[in-house]
């Protein structure tokens, strides 16, 4: 029955972010930023610090070292170090202005991805293998996304987490049936996208294989042992992102001519969704650290937009729609429930959020107003008693509602 207030925002221009690429938030305030050559790091409140400078160290010395340029990096919260993936396939170690060859692939490194805890880091190239290895850079596994199969549970499977043996409720037994889905010829986004369960057990994968023209997503241990393969679904966009309460993984999805962000269980079958606006295409999905508010990074071709939504007993509501005039280049949730997130202009925001109850004065009828995109959901509790997402009086608007405010009885 809650709403979402902006409490506050700060919105700080930083000119060196204009021209820069892989942008990082660190903390509060605090950021880092690359180019060619080279990463940088900032404090909101003081000028940039060169971390390393590919140029200027002595592991790349000869005349032939001066096309090798960085192409990813991560944060090493631990060792407050960088590690850095380059053009060539090195992974460079930087801490404490010491730069290190800490290992060696065979392609570019197109991302990196550090676990929650710190001690497993996940290396992507560019022609699609994984290659993970612990915090001391020792290789537990590599392998090629598209390539490899399931082992472990394969060996045992007596029909638990299959979708014939699923509940369906009131959908019936048809629902049991595994219908063949048909990929999308046209789909064009073959993108590699990976994220981590909150406490580093899990990570999942999300990718297109090119065979069935279907995206689909693969879950590994933290061994890189491949779990779970996910069912069969039309229209799964790249966008990923596994709840920080661990037990779900969601994703965009278009379906049945219409969008939907959907959930996933860790066994790789699809578990409930809900639908959001068909205007607006999904950039990125965010959680806070409770997952109590998800954020939708979003845009159409006229701007860039973010959806905060909340859940009430199963039913996802749009509590505030945001309009960013320039593109979103990263974001991050923090701890005391604030967005940071940084633009292509150069500007950095920090939005605070609250949850508020919004109701009448005293001596009315007690009225409840909950906000659900461009309608407002009305409720006298002292008249009568419906449990939330249900509600006595629906208002619809033509635009997102931003807030609603009750007239002083006097004015009446």
């Amino acid at each position: 029955m809650k709403n979402l207030k902006l409490h506050k925002s700060v919105v700080t221009h930083v000119e060196q972010l204009k021209d820069a690429k892989l942008v990082q938030i660190i903390a509060n305030g605090e950021l880092c930023y690359s180019t060619n050559s080279s990463i940088w790091r900032l404090n909101l409140n003081d000028t940039p610090r060169l971390v390393v400078d590919l140029s200027l160290t002595d592991v790349y010395i000869t005349p032939e070292c001066d096309s090798i340029n960085i192409t990813s990096y991560a944060y090493y919260e631990p060792w407050d170090s960088f590690v850095v993936g380059c053009s060539n396939g090195d992974v460079l170690l930087i801490q404490e202005n010491i730069v290190e060859i800490a290992f060696k692939c065979e392609d570019l490194i197109s991302n990196i991805l550090c676990s929650p805890d710190f001690e497993r880091i996940i290396l992507l190239t560019s022609q699609g293998k994984i290659t993970l290895v612990t915090e001391c850079f020792e290789p537990l596994n590599d392998f090629n996304i598209i390539e490899v199969e399931l082992s472990e549970k394969l060996l045992v499977n007596v029909g638990w987490g299959k979708k014939e043996t699923q509940f369906h409720g009131s959908e019936g037994k048809s629902k049991r049936v595994v219908k063949e889905v048909i990929g999308d010829e046209n789909i064009s986004d073959d993108s590699i996208n990976i994220c981590w369960r909150s406490d580093s057990l899990l990570f999942a994968i999300g990718f297109l294989d090119k065979v069935s023209n279907l995206r689909s997503i693969k879950i590994f241990n933290r061994d890189g042992i491949l779990q779970y393969i996910s069912e069969p679904l039309p229209g799964v966009e790249a966008v990923l992102s596994w709840k920080t309460t661990k037990e779900l993984i969601s994703f965009s999805q278009h379906a049945n001519e219409k969008y939907f962000i959907s959930f996933m269980e860790k066994n790789g079958l699809k578990h409930g969704d809900f639908e959001i606006p068909s205007t607006i295409n999904v950039k990125q999905l965010l959680w806070n650290h409770d997952s109590s508010i998800l954020c939708i990074q979003c845009a159409d071709s006229n701007s860039n937009y973010l959806l905060f939504l909340s859940c009430t007993n199963y039913a996802w509501q749009i509590k505030k729609w945001m309009t960013i005039e320039n593109k979103i280049i990263t974001a991050k949730w923090l701890l005391d429930n604030s967005l940071q997130l940084i633009t292509d202009n150069g500007s950095y925001y920090t939005l605070y959020w609250a949850e508020t109850l919004c109701t009448s004065s005293p001596g009315t009828l007690d009225w409840v107003a909950v906000i659900d995109c461009s309608s407002v959901l009305l409720t006298p509790f002292k008249q009568v008693i419906i449990p939330p997402p249900m509600f006595h009086l629906k208002l619809t608007v033509d635009s997102p509602v931003d807030s609603v405010l009750y007239m002083p009885q006097n004015q009446r």
